[in-house]
């Protein structure tokens, strides 16, 4: 549950009004669990937006192009250890299909993996992108489905074996960790965001997904923002570090400052 305190809640002032940046977990934290504050905010803006469209489906032939989804070659189940496969397809059981599962990339058969382990919980970008549709405003995202896709197309794939692997073998963990990531999210602590979400620093996937899309969002946050009020919501992990949105955007002359309030 959302609880009042320090929050990954940010606003900025320009010519054009006030704008505000959340910081989000994706999932298993509702739009009503967050602060009246957060609500009044967004009902003061005109602009609402998303790092890409939140109500977008997944496209197989464009999976397919990417090569998320070889077209013949079944690859997974001899990539992975024999123990680690028969694990994966027990918890994709009714999901995923084990023919299908063997033709999946690494990347998508943990991403499958991951909506596994979040069946069931609030998607709060769904919900925000919804309350702002009721409340007609317009609706801007910072990359396209095909742009996000394409990102997670080029992670090397031994790192997210490595992930995959160890996520089939420990499911309890992996759930174990979404846990005490929301609780850390409640609390504003930045300091678990990047202890695990932004390391190791030599990581290709944090330079991928992280580093490398917050260096390409910060001029269209910046126009954004000084284009009329603005609420965007990107994931937590976007906000912190020293290569963080907050501080890139201090880079360009954005001065953001908490909007919890007491």
């Amino acid at each position: 549950m959302w609880s009042e305190g320090p929050t990954f809640f940010f606003e900025v002032e320009t010519d054009a009004g006030t704008s505000y940046l959340l910081g989000t977990t994706h999932v298993g934290v509702a739009f009503d669990e967050l602060s009246a504050h957060v609500h009044d905010r967004l009902a003061s803006v005109s602009f609402v937006g998303f790092e890409t469209d939140p109500s977008a489906p997944l496209v197989d032939d464009e999976l397919q192009e990417l090569g998320l989804i070889p077209r013949y070659e079944p690859i997974l189940s001899q990539r992975l250890d024999p123990e680690v496969w028969s694990k994966l397809v027990v918890l994709l059981e009714g999901r995923v299909q084990e023919p299908q599962l063997r033709r999946f990339r690494p990347w998508l058969a943990r991403f499958a993996l991951g909506l596994a382990f979040i069946d069931g919980l609030p998607r709060l970008e769904n919900e925000i992108e919804a309350e702002a549709r009721a409340k007609n405003k317009t609706l801007f995202h910072l990359e396209a489905p095909r742009e996000q896709l394409e990102v997670l197309a080029s992670i090397p794939e031994d790192e997210v074996l490595a992930t995959l692997s160890l996520m089939a073998s420990d499911p309890e963990g992996a759930r174990q960790l979404l846990e005490d990531t929301f609780e850390a999210y409640g609390k504003g602590d930045a300091a678990f965001f990047v202890q695990n979400y932004l390391e190791p620093a030599d990581s290709a996937e944090v330079e991928l997904l992280i580093r490398a899309r917050n260096r390409r969002w910060v001029e269209p946050i910046r126009a954004r923002f000084e284009g009329g009020p603005t609420f965007l919501a990107v994931g937590a992990a976007h906000l912190v570090g020293p290569d963080g949105l907050l501080v890139l955007l201090e880079g360009v002359g954005l001065e953001l400052r908490s909007s919890y309030l007491p």
